[in-house]
């Protein structure tokens, strides 16, 4: 299964003026994919930009981890690489149209299409 964080996603980048004229933006997003044999990996872009009357500066980094996961008796426990697999604060809540969003640890997941 592969899903979206919800609280990191891309959003287009806007910002107001500063009483110096300079607009800044902001976006990051990150992927995690479950795989069957127990894996995931997470990928992220972060995204920024600034302009000003001096120029334009953007940035861009990305990221990338991996590790381990097991459902126990309904349970999601993860490790970091080949950590130890430690216990997930999970909620599983329901959008608008009836799919379920996981809330893990404080960060929001939904499925990707």
């Amino acid at each position: 299964m592969e899903a979206a964080s919800r609280t990191n996603c891309s959003c287009p980048a806007r910002g107001a003026p500063s009483p110096n004229n300079e607009t800044t933006g902001y976006s990051n997003a990150t992927r995690v994919r479950f795989s069957k044999n127990g894996t995931y990996s997470t990928g992220g872009r972060a995204e920024g930009s600034t302009s000003s009357k001096s120029g334009s500066f953007a940035s861009q980094k990305d990221s990338r981890s991996n590790g381990r996961w097991k459902s126990v008796k309904g349970e999601l426990y993860k490790s970091k690489g080949n950590g130890e697999l430690g216990l997930v604060r999970t909620v599983v809540k329901r959008n608008s149209s009836g799919y379920p969003i996981i809330i893990a640890d404080g960060v929001e997941y939904s499925q990707c299409k």
